[in-house]
């Protein structure tokens, strides 16, 4: 499955960060936005059993995972290059396209 990360960096840097991506991937502490959700896959039999779930049911203490945001279109990530994450520091768009692995 190919999945595409729309990101901006300053126009001075852009190429250092491309740089790093391409040796190190995608990173998820490299940006400006942090997920910061617990996997709860190994709980949902768990939770759609409930009558009623609380917020502590889902927003828990566990460690989570290093996810990064990405698009299933090309252009959705455009979106997120040219618009959601680009400022007036961070002047530079770039698309990431990757192979993932389904999960």
């Amino acid at each position: 499955m190919i999945l595409h990360r729309g990101l901006s960096f300053p126009l001075r840097s852009v190429d250092r960060h491309i740089d790093k991506i391409r040796r190190a991937g995608l990173l998820a502490d490299a940006g400006i936005w942090r997920m910061i959700f617990p996997d709860l896959k190994p709980k949902l039999k768990q939770l759609w059993g409930q009558q009623a779930l609380q917020r502590s049911d889902v927003h828990t203490n566990e460690t989570t995972p290093p996810w990064v945001c990405a698009c299933a279109r090309r252009i959705d990530a455009l979106y997120y290059a040219c618009r959601h994450n680009r400022s007036r520091e961070n002047d530079a768009s770039v698309v990431v396209s990757f192979e993932a692995a389904g999960a």
